[in-house]
Formats: C-alpha cells, sequence, structure tokens
C-alpha cells in the first residue's frame, strides 16, 4: 500500500475500485443487535481541499462477530447526514438493530428512533469525558476524571440507571458552582442516553458504554490517511479506507465476543 502515497490510488491499483463498491453495496444480514456509528475528517479534493466526514458503521452480528457494514460520506455531520445514513443500511437489508452506539449530535435521538423505532440510543461516555474535561483547569482534571469514573460505573451487580443519573446530578452541581458549562448539565434530560448501558447484563457494560471498538479501526484509518495529504477525490478516500476495513475484518473480527451470550435483551436465544 506504500505506493498509494503519491500515486492516485484507482491507477495505483486498477481492479480494487469494482471490489470496494460491491463490498460498499453488499446485502446485509436482517438483524445486528449492535451497530456502532462514528465518523473521521479528511481533506479531499472536491472542486477544492476541504475537510469531509467520513461515517464508519460497525455491527454485532447475531452470530457476535464484528462486521464493517458501512463506510460512506457525506461533507459535513449533520442529522440529516446520519439519516441518510441509516436509511441506506435498511435498504441493503437492516431491518432491526437493538442498540445504536454513537457520539452524541444534537436531534441524533430522534434520527435513531424514527430509523428503527425499538433501538434504545447510547452516546458514548468516553467522548463525553474527553469533552468535560476541555472545560476544567489543568488542576482539575484528576479530581473531576476521578469523579466521572465513579459515575460511569460497569460490572456493578446493583448500580441502576436511576441512581448513576443522580449521581452525575450531584457531580454537575457539585463542580457547576466552579464552572458554568458544567452546572448547565444539572437536570439535562440528555444525559439519559449516556447510561443507556445499565439497561443491560453488567458483563457487557463495559463494551457497549464507548465507541472504543470503532474508534480503535478509525485511528488505524486515519495513521494512514495522516501520511497521504489531502486525497485526490472521495473516491479514493473511500477506495482505502475500504481495503483497510475488508483487511482488518479478515485478521481481526472473525472471533465471537461470547460475554454476549449473558444479556438476554440482545441475545435472547444464546445458550448460557
Amino acid at each position: 500500500m506504500g505506493c498509494l502515497k503519491s500515486v492516485p490510488i484507482f491507477v495505483a491499483i486498477p481492479q480494487l475500485g469494482e471490489q470496494i463498491h460491491e463490498w460498499r453495496q453488499r446485502p446485509l444480514a436482517g438483524r445486528y443487535p449492535v451497530i456502532l456509528v462514528d465518523a473521521i475528517h479528511k481533506k479531499v479534493r472536491r472542486g477544492h481541499v476541504s475537510s469531509e466526514a467520513f461515517y464508519v458503521v460497525m455491527g454485532l452480528t447475531e452470530q457476535m462477530q464484528r462486521e464493517v457494514l458501512a463506510i460512506t460520506n457525506l461533507p459535513s455531520e449533520s442529522p440529516s447526514g446520519w439519516s441518510e445514513l441509516l436509511e441506506s443500511l435498511k435498504d441493503r437489508g437492516l431491518a432491526q438493530t437493538d442498540l445504536v452506539i454513537a457520539d452524541g449530535l444534537p436531534g441524533l435521538d430522534q434520527v435513531i428512533h424514527k430509523a428503527f423505532p425499538a433501538a434504545r440510543h447510547q452516546k458514548c461516555v468516553t467522548h463525553f469525558k474527553r469533552n468535560i474535561q476541555t472545560k476544567v483547569k489543568a488542576s482539575d482534571k484528576d479530581a473531576v476524571a476521578e469523579d466521572l469514573r465513579e459515575v460511569f460505573l460497569t460490572g456493578q451487580r446493583n448500580y441502576t440507571r436511576r441512581q448513576a443519573l443522580e449521581k452525575f446530578n450531584e457531580f454537575a452541581r457539585r463542580w457547576g458552582k466552579k464552572y458554568d458549562a458544567i452546572k448547565r448539565l444539572v437536570g439535562d434530560e440528555d444525559m439519559d442516553y449516556y447510561f443507556t448501558y445499565l439497561d443491560f447484563d453488567r458483563r457487557i457494560q463495559s463494551m457497549i458504554y464507548t465507541t472504543n471498538w470503532i474508534e480503535r479501526l478509525n485511528k488505524k484509518f486515519r495513521r494512514s490517511l495522516k501520511i497521504r495529504n489531502a486525497l485526490p477525490s472521495v473516491e479514493s478516500a473511500l477506495l482505502l479506507l475500504g481495503k483497510m476495513a475488508i483487511d482488518t475484518e479478515e485478521t481481526t473480527y472473525q472471533y465471537p465476543i461470547y460475554n454476549f451470550k449473558f444479556d438476554q435483551t440482545l441475545f435472547p436465544d444464546a445458550i448460557q
């Protein structure tokens, strides 16, 4: 793949474009119990060079394996873009998902519920924690991080969503005395979406309260994209990302994650 740094991708690998196009349009299974969605941004040429959003969707199959379902381009992140993305998955055969894990854009929960009325939405806790840290002084970061760890507990047998929300509001009131941005979060109804993970079996909570799975894949993508500066076209970016996704699936994602068998909501027919 090193030759792609200086040569347009469709010239360097003339037959790869059709293979990746077919992979991106392939039919999907009717049900993925969990899907994760995240976006990365890359400078591409479309008349002129600008940064555009590339959405990556990962699914957990009924065999408890991870699968990259889609990589698609929309110039910027927006609720309408997310709606278009989810509808495109449905057009390819996806009829049901029970849990959508994604970072929080305003209005995203309505978009998800419109596309998949029965699905629950888990906003990424890792992104939320990072965002909170940008609002506090360096001298407070460690204390804030420790307090947030005590709010977003995983794997606890009797820790409930109600308890978590109460602890969070206590956190927001305490630190809100010092930071207005945190004070505004007291009683924020949108916070409920960060605690969806507590509705599921404690043995899978650490795997579903964040988009870490897909972020690890996107980190690979970013490393490869970084050395290429601006790509010559949107199509070349999709080709490169698609090839990397296929290679990752073949080497990393074929093994089931059996802890999910404990959750009867997502896997009601699993043998425990």
